[in-house]
């Protein structure tokens, strides 16, 4: 299944979503090591298979409800510190713009505030989906 699709709403029209599959619970390959930081999992909006199914067969009601605040909205729940970018000590080419909420954003920015190199990647992976208005959703495969 695609991992970033379209799907159209009566509620609030067509939605942008990008999908994070879990197994029992747990996270699939590539998404695991997300799964430990609990702050930004309770952002992350959750339905079952069987909701996610209705919705992609035009019973979009369910899913509409779980999805929480826009995807813009979200960034600014996240914790303060992950604001400036984790290399801005080092790097030649940090400038006021190395901030999630800066317009001009560079490619290479990575939040403060996550020592594992995998989990900096993800969060800024996540980032970057927010900042085009895409919902973040994490089905879940079975219970």
């Amino acid at each position: 299944m695609p991992r970033r699709l379209k799907v159209y709403t009566n509620e609030m029209g067509p939605l942008e979503l990008y999908l994070i599959y879990a197994d029992h619970g747990v996270y699939e390959k590539g998404w695991y090591g997300l799964q430990d930081v609990s702050e930004i999992v309770a952002l992350l909006p959750s339905v079952t298979k069987e909701v996610f199914d209705n919705a992609l067969t035009g019973w979009t009601k369910p899913l509409v409800e779980s999805l929480g605040p826009q995807p813009k909205g979200l960034l600014l729940k996240l914790p303060e510190e992950s604001r400036e970018c984790w290399s801005r000590v080092n790097c030649p080419l940090h400038f006021k713009a190395c901030t999630f909420l800066h317009k001009g954003m560079p490619w290479c920015f990575g939040p403060a505030g996550y020592e594992d190199e995998d989990q900096r990647k993800l969060v800024a992976d996540l980032i970057s989906i927010w900042r085009e208005s895409v919902y973040v959703l994490v089905v879940n495969e079975v219970g």
